[in-house]
């Protein structure tokens, strides 16, 4: 191989590479293309990672690109970490240091071994499952690492719990033809507001059937009367009581079907909500 001293450049748009390579050219609006020998198509130009103190101005490659989010599909303690080959082409997460693994620090199976990957400031991770350890994420958790070192300060910033605020709730319960009590699964929380109660006879009542609703806590609140519906009636009973349910109150609702019916069908719903908006 002959070099040529102190060559400055080419005056050509193109500079090839060998015989019969690929070529570098001039593009004057994107600054330089990597071309094949005819000129025709775009050619990949293979570089290394970013790393070191000029990373941020480095060329970065596809692999950098697929892990700008990672796919959390599996997770160990440092300590007692899984063999290579078991996840093979998944991302895990080490929730407890141990031996050569960090908390918080992601590593991918790639058949062979487990190769921690690079993890910046702004990373984001996803997860499939709960995880727990000296650093725990939620099932389905959306995270941003808020800091450049272990444990990287993963973030919570898409869990899914939305707001309640000013949102209208509704709980409905199947009425049968026996007398008792019908309670809720769902507890009214303290600071709610109770907006409106329906029943809706569907099979009028028998025996003297009453109806009465209430919020079933240690004071109950009564939110519909028996003199505001008609059980032997067919027809939708309908009363806004615009009610608050104070913490004494608070707890399942319970309709109580009294009387001595033998036939008879009703739903009941109630409608609330936690908190209004301003």
């Amino acid at each position: 191989m002959a070099l040529i001293d102190k060559i400055a450049g080419t005056s050509s748009e193109t500079l090839q590479i060998g015989l019969a390579g690929n070529q570098i050219k001039n593009d004057p609006t994107d600054g330089l293309a990597v071309r094949d020998e005819a000129d025709l198509v775009n050619k990949n130009l293979t570089v290394a990672r970013p790393q070191g103190a000029s990373a941020d101005v480095h060329a970065s490659t596809y692999l950098d690109t697929k892990e700008r989010v990672f796919l959390i599909e599996f997770a160990f303690n440092g300590g007692a970490p899984p063999a290579p080959g078991v996840n093979t082409g998944k991302y895990g997460f080490c929730h407890t240091s141990g031996g050569i693994y960090n908390a918080g620090a992601i590593y991918l199976d790639n058949g062979v071994a487990l190769v921690a990957a690079p993890i910046y400031k702004m990373h984001s991770l996803v997860t499939t499952t709960a995880i727990t350890g000296t650093v725990s994420l939620i099932a389905n958790g959306v995270y941003i690492a808020q800091s450049g070192a272990a444990p990287y300060s993963w973030t919570s910033k898409g869990d899914g719990a939305g707001t309640n605020t000013g949102t209208t709730k509704s709980v409905k319960l199947a009425i049968t033809n026996v007398a008792g009590n019908f309670d809720s699964t769902t507890s009214i929380p303290s600071g709610a507001k109770i907006l409106r109660v329906y029943t809706d006879i569907k099979t009028a009542y028998d025996g003297g059937a009453t109806i009465s609703v209430r919020i079933n806590g240690g004071t109950p609140l009564t939110v519909q009367a028996t003199t505001e519906n008609r059980p032997n009636k067919i027809n939708l009973y309908q009363n806004t009581p615009f009610a608050d349910v104070g913490g004494a109150n608070a707890g399942p609702i319970r309709v109580v079907l009294g009387g001595a019916p033998t036939v008879g069908a009703a739903d009941v719903l109630v409608e609330y909500n936690d908190t209004s908006l301003a």
